[in-house]
């Protein structure tokens, strides 16, 4: 698989070291000069390009031809957008665009540029997941192989329905590291209340996913 990355800030950096051990071809467009030396040096089995991803013929220049999939994470949703539609031009199988706004998102749909990502849940780790079309739990033991992983949904009849993530002591061995609500993930942080339906993902020793289980939904 070739993967052309379009934004080489946090995500895109993020997204290609990941691509690299899961033995993906990755090609980055970036149009920052500074970025481009500095990825050039970090990331040196990745394949920089450096110049405007909104130019049909840097896009070329960049590999898109031969393109499996394009996914565009820079900071400007319309640059997202219109490297999506360019992509639909040149064939490529997958877009993926990185957009906020509804409007934005609309714009997408409208152009046919279905897999969109939102930046408020956007994680190189989450992107990984949506291109390999895994699960998040599936991809965190694929990633940690030395852990297991468990989601535990909370009900109204758990004793931690209501409760602050600050007032849980979790058993030893146990970690929670995401929330999921609805479309929306939460940072476990201390203020964090949790409400009936909130899947708690935890890494926890494979021994100890019975004892977590009684631990929070008493049964």
């Amino acid at each position: 698989m070739k993967v052309l990355i379009i934004g080489g800030g946090s995500t895109g950096f993020e997204l290609a070291q990941l691509l690299i051990k899961h033995d993906i071809h990755v090609y980055i467009l970036e149009h920052n000069e500074k970025i481009c030396e500095e990825l050039s040096e970090q990331l040196q089995t990745v394949k920089i390009f450096c110049g405007d991803a909104k130019v049909p013929h840097v896009l070329e220049s960049s590999g898109i031809k031969e393109a499996d999939v394009v996914i565009a994470v820079t900071d400007d949703q319309a640059t997202n957008i219109l490297v999506g539609n360019l992509a639909k031009v040149y064939n490529v199988k997958r877009i993926i665009v990185r957009v906020r706004d509804p409007p934005f998102k609309e714009a997408c749909r409208k152009l046919g540029i279905e897999e969109i990502i939102d930046p408020a849940n956007i994680t190189a780790h989450y992107i990984l997941a949506h291109l390999r079309g895994f699960e998040l739990v599936e991809l965190i033991e694929k990633i940690i192989q030395d852990a297991d992983v468990v989601t535990i949904t909370i009900t109204k009849d758990s004793k931690y329905y209501h409760k602050h993530v600050n007032e849980i002591k979790f058993p030893n061995g146990n970690h929670l590291i995401a929330i999921f609500r609805g479309d929306k993930v939460e940072i476990p942080e201390h203020n964090v209340k949790l409400y009936e339906n909130d899947k708690l993902i935890f890494i926890h020793k494979k021994t100890l996913k019975e004892s977590l289980t009684k631990f929070l939904i008493g049964t």
